[in-house]
């Protein structure tokens, strides 16, 4: 004999259902032995989310700025995502592959940022560059990005702004 049962509650980031089946010789309505029937639990979780901590970073220049991105949801498996950074909004600040005078920060493109199992942060580093000795605009700014991700997707925020902060305009009057 097949029992069924309703579908049962999962939480709400999983789907299933549950079948209890017991199988009796001899009696086709009664089962002599409820406690000897088995289920199992196919619960889906939904994808893991990856994205930043912030939608908004700050940093001076001549520092590194610290970037953290988060993952939610499903964190049991392996989940990568590309970080990228770029001139951003007016006022952009200048990227370059290194650093050199007129460049604000170093260019980073399709950097893999890569989650084992069980991890919910991971962190990346843009370099700013240090000032010229003219006075520029207070906050430039750099446009950060997620984008590909394997095993999950990109959540919200996926993009964030990192703003430079001129300290060395500071000292010129």
């Amino acid at each position: 004999v097949e029992k069924s049962a309703s579908p049962v509650s999962c939480p709400p980031s999983a789907t299933g259902s549950m079948t209890n089946t017991a199988t009796v010789d001899g009696s086709p309505v009664t089962d002599p032995n409820p406690m000897n029937n088995s289920a199992s639990d196919t619960d889906t979780l939904a994808p893991a989310s990856i994205q930043f901590s912030s939608a908004t970073y700050m940093e001076d220049e001549s520092q590194t700025a610290s970037i953290t991105i988060t993952r939610t949801i499903d964190t049991s498996g392996i989940s990568t995502v590309e970080f990228s950074a770029a001139p951003g909004a007016v006022p952009a600040a200048v990227g370059g592959a290194a650093c050199a005078p007129g460049i604000d920060f170093v260019l980073v493109s399709g950097q893999v940022v890569t989650f084992i199992a069980g991890d919910t942060e991971e962190t990346v580093n843009v370099t700013i560059c240090g000032g010229d000795t003219i006075q520029e605009i207070p906050a430039e700014n750099i446009a950060l990005s997620l984008a590909n991700a394997t095993n999950g997707a990109v959540g919200s925020p996926g993009t964030a702004v990192l703003k430079v902060n001129d300290t060395a305009s500071q000292f010129l009057q």
